[in-house]
């Protein structure tokens, strides 16, 4: 996490499967992202580079992570830049739900 936020410039992509990693850390790890993300991609702040972060095939259980659905989307825009309003995580492949689908419901 001390990694992500400590880089200068943006991380488009960073992949951790594989890597006994449980959902508290996950969680953390997340957080901290969204702290930085999404990064300014042009200099009128018209496009946004958000984290796509794979951590597939960990200790993760996605019922227990618990991450506010303004954080993250499942979409796979995989290493394009996205108009604001834009999440800070790109997590497709976790198993969270996609909260845009949840916001619409209501």
């Amino acid at each position: 996490a001390d990694l992500i936020v400590a880089h200068k410039g943006a991380i488009e992509s960073l992949h951790l499967s594989h890597n006994q990693i449980t959902s508290a850390g996950a969680k953390l790890l997340c957080e901290r992202a969204a702290a930085v993300y999404p990064i300014k991609s042009n200099a009128e702040g018209t496009l946004l580079t958000p984290l796509w972060l794979r951590m597939e095939h960990n200790k993760i259980d996605p019922a227990t992570l618990a991450l506010a659905p303004e954080l993250y989307t499942v979409k796979q825009h995989r290493l394009r830049k996205l108009k604001p309003p834009a999440p800070p995580l790109q997590l497709p492949h976790i198993g969270l739900g996609d909260p845009q689908a949840s916001r619409s419901a209501r």
